[in-house]
């Protein structure tokens, strides 16, 4: 996920794109706890990419 192009969205489309990561952080840490997964660092960059976007609609906020 490039930060520039998160700049460009909207906080619409930004409220949007955290939910979806959100969701996508939540079935991955229910898929490491019940059968475990092979791509560990995968929730690192789901919780990252969660910051970013967090982030970013703050800055927008405060504009």
């Amino acid at each position: 996920m490039m930060l520039s192009d998160l700049r460009k969205e909207s906080i619409k489309e930004l409220e949007k794109r955290l939910a979806k990561t959100q969701g996508e952080w939540l079935e991955f840490m229910t898929d490491v706890r019940t059968r475990g997964v092979s791509d560990n660092r995968k929730g690192r960059r789901l919780r990252r990419d969660i910051a970013r976007i967090k982030t970013i609609i703050r800055e927008k906020e405060l504009i």
